[in-house]
């Protein structure tokens, strides 16, 4: 269940998720470095939260999460905490890829909370 809140599961690389203003933002815990005229991207990120590729791949049919499959991800990480099965009413009434989540038990118990 944790993986749905791993930024590092989720390709994004080490840091930190918060939910802000109704979307998903991801704050890395290390940054690009600039060498001379040449930027060394984060080498522990696959994807941003916008779901665009950072680094090059020998496999074709490897691909990152997109901006929508990152938010579904998400907002699915949110309610698995408190509602693990697939026979719970709030995952049989819910879609992840249409947010909010039904439920509130995640936010007052301050998992992935969200920001104003």
């Amino acid at each position: 269940m944790e993986c749905h809140a791993d930024s590092r599961v989720l390709g994004l690389g080490s840091g930190s998720l918060q939910r802000k203003d109704g979307r998903w933002h991801f704050i890395p815990a290390t940054s690009s470095r600039k060498i001379g005229d040449n930027t060394m991207p984060r080498l522990d990120g696959f994807v941003n939260m916008e779901g665009k590729r950072l680094v090059n791949v020998s496999r074709p049919d490897l691909r990152p999460f997109d901006r929508a499959e990152l938010e579904a991800i998400l907002n699915a990480g949110r309610c698995i905490f408190c509602h693990s099965s697939f026979k719970d009413k709030v995952m049989k009434n819910w879609n992840p890829l249409s947010p909010p989540s039904p439920c509130t038990k995640a936010a007052s118990k301050g998992q992935l909370s969200e920001k104003r």
